[in-house]
């Protein structure tokens, strides 16, 4: 089952119905969403019945303004909860039963707040797994935002704060990142990813294996959502894998011990490591079988000798079985937290839910559907696919001969890559105090230049056997450079000019005045951290945890070249206390814990504030104001240490 949800802006340009009728054929929807059709039900009935659906619902617009239309076939069962202006809420009936809301975002800024409020109470009383897909015309982090002015910090929050509070998650996707563009030319060219697929935990474990692609961009400024439900899987081949759960058994070495004796010692290394590997295999599938199995088997045993009358069953018995089940229970979460590959928590914490959905989640997003090729044409067969991959690197990795100049920092014993980053710096603010044509290459804007500028990287390819990717390469010019020379230079070097500052070597370049809307994609990344699906399954120690090790440890790269401002500091803690503390948020509770040294935390949900009542060193999960404090001191030290006594000889030293 596949479902479409495009903003077609309007049906009734004759160029709108192609472009749909093709989608259709490709994809052969089961439902097909279309906010903003501006057309009345009646001309929308007639489109519905050539298409090819059996059912409908519309919402009509006001005046040319807006409308809603849903179509559907059979045997899919659809049943209309609630309807707006803004939104079509329906239960939808196909395999399972499960909650859909399609969705046209409020455009206008002052409303989009609200919009979210109003999201929430149509999932107020029910626990039915969710789905929202649509228009939600909102970017959530600078990221989903390409051109002109920054999004809007207040409206991003109360996203992220929804998707938090309702255990929500944004769907991986597949294809170009940006949903909508203004289709100007740069520099006043604008993307935006605002179409989108958002997801409850429930609803992903239903459809495991669902995929989610951004076909082309034709007939609107939206790129159309193809949602697949159902998609088919590609099951890797089983290979040998070290099983955590051996560790549990103490006869796993003397399998290894007899497998490796019982090989004659003429016998080649390969040869012991596979009669290793086949044995190893053969005791596993006996000892361990499935454990899901011996649960519910176990489970059933249980439930008997416990219902019969006493004297029947004996104590002893049923603590045995209490004792294997516990076993059996462990080691199915050793084993998903093995597949799940999350190396910052630790098992044995009653998070096998967690692992679980970590697992599957993990599973589609490494799921490869189709790629494009080098020619430009999508290629889905799986050996056309493996075939442009090994093509692909091939070429890549071509023989090189080393070149390290005096100006290359990274991988080079004593240097650090982070001096190119304080490099890049150092020029921008140089070319924006001097207003000089210059780019980042340092190459003045003249076609002249450009000229040598191709000559030299097509040398370089040449000499090292390597391939500039010129996709992900970017120009950009001074503000006082003509626009007639930035097409010309980037027409040449066929590079695009982006308009805008990106990134290099993982931070911006450059941010402006505001330091904290140029460091917003670390704010990105808590939030992708914190909120979502999997974090629903975790304990209280595990959200410690994920905390301690991975919240904290986000900001270190950036720390080590920039100082964080303390407001952009708090706002991280702010959303760490949230998740901390969300599952109890509508009680007044009087928690106490402690760790370290020890302490008391209060928190009270009337006034939602965190107290100490110890020393700020109790308080290891929400002190990230005194811990990256501390951290950006030292690095400080760390910095001057390195670059005016360490190394007085490099570049930056000599630059600074």
């Amino acid at each position: 089952m596949t479902i479409l949800s495009w903003n077609c802006q309007g049906s009734g340009s004759p160029l709108t119905m192609r472009t749909l009728r093709e989608l259709i054929s490709a994809n052969k929807p089961g439902i097909v969403f279309l906010p903003k059709t501006k057309k009345k039900s009646a001309f929308l009935e007639r489109w519905k019945a050539r298409f090819g659906f059996n059912h409908s619902f519309y919402v009509d617009p006001i005046g040319l303004s807006g409308g809603l239309a849903l179509w559907w076939r059979d045997p899919i069962s659809i049943q209309i909860l609630n309807a707006s202006s803004r939104w079509i809420d329906a239960m939808v009936h196909y395999h399972y039963s499960w909650h859909a809301t399609f969705l046209y975002g409020e455009s206008e800024a002052g409303n989009k707040i609200s919009f979210l409020r109003q999201l929430k109470n149509l999932h107020l009383n029910t626990e039915d797994p969710w789905l929202l897909i649509g228009d939600f015309n909102i970017c959530n982090s600078n990221r989903d935002k390409w051109g002109r002015r920054t999004i809007n910090s207040q409206i991003a929050s109360a996203y992220n704060d929804f998707l938090m509070e309702e255990q929500l998650g944004e769907l991986k996707f597949k294809g170009s990142r940006f949903t909508w563009s203004n289709k100007h030319q740069v520099p006043s060219r604008v993307m935006e990813r605002i179409d989108k697929v958002v997801v409850s935990l429930e609803w992903k474990m239903l459809f495991p294996y669902c995929q989610l692609f951004h076909d082309k961009l034709l007939a609107s400024d939206h790129r159309p959502l193809v949602l697949v439900l159902l998609s088919k899987v590609r099951k890797p081949r089983r290979t040998f894998n070290f099983d955590l759960r051996w560790t549990t058994y103490n006869n796993c070495d003397r399998v290894v011990a007899q497998a490796w004796q019982q090989v004659d010692s003429t016998e080649p290394f390969q040869t012991k490591l596979m009669d290793c590997r086949r044995m190893l295999s053969s005791w596993s599938a006996q000892e361990f079988g499935n454990a899901r199995w011996r649960i519910q088997e176990l489970s059933k045993q249980l439930d008997m000798l416990q219902s019969y009358p006493r004297g029947i069953s004996s104590p002893e018995e049923i603590d045995s079985i209490k004792a294997e089940l516990k076993f059996q229970w462990q080691l199915e979460e050793i084993y998903w937290y093995q597949k799940s590959r999350i190396n910052w928590l630790r098992y044995a914490d009653k998070n096998s839910h967690f692992f679980h959905s970590s697992t599957i989640i993990r599973r589609c997003r490494n799921q490869i559907s189709k790629i494009k090729g080098a020619d430009g044409n999508w290629i889905q067969n799986d050996y056309a696919i493996k075939q442009e991959a090994l093509n692909f690197f091939k070429q890549l990795y071509q023989a090189r001969q080393d070149i390290i100049s005096p100006m290359q920092s990274a991988f080079v014993p004593n240097r650090s890559i982070q001096d190119n980053i304080l490099v890049a710096h150092e020029a921008f603010h140089s070319l924006k105090c001097r207003r000089r044509d210059d780019t980042i290459l340092f190459g003045r804007a003249s076609l002249e230049e450009a000229n040598q500028l191709k000559e030299f990287l097509d040398d370089f390819c040449i000499v090292s056997g390597q391939r500039i990717n010129k996709h992900k390469s970017d120009i950009t010019f001074n503000s006082n450079t003509p626009h007639h020379i930035q097409s010309s230079i980037a027409n040449m070097l066929q590079i695009s000019n982006s308009g805008s500052l990106s990134k290099y070597l993982g931070l911006p370049i450059s941010g402006g005045r505001s330091k904290c809307k140029a460091l917003s994609f670390l704010k990105a990344r808590v939030v992708s951290n914190l909120q979502g699906w999997q974090t629903k399954y975790l304990s209280m120690a595990g959200r410690e945890i994920l905390i301690k090790a991975v919240i904290q440890a986000i900001p270190s790269y950036v720390m080590s070249v920039f100082k964080l401002p303390s407001g952009f500091i708090k706002e991280i803690q702010q959303l760490t206390s949230k998740f901390w503390w969300r599952q109890s948020i509508d009680k007044v509770i009087m928690g106490v814990y402690g760790s370290g040294i020890g302490g008391v935390v209060i928190i009270s949900s009337k006034h939602k504030r965190l107290c100490s009542l110890a020393c700020p060193f109790s308080l290891p999960i929400f002190s990230l104001l005194f811990y990256w404090g501390m951290k950006r001191l030292t690095m400080m030290g760390i910095l001057l240490q390195a670059y005016w006594i360490v190394k007085p000889v490099f570049m930056l030293s000599r630059m600074i």
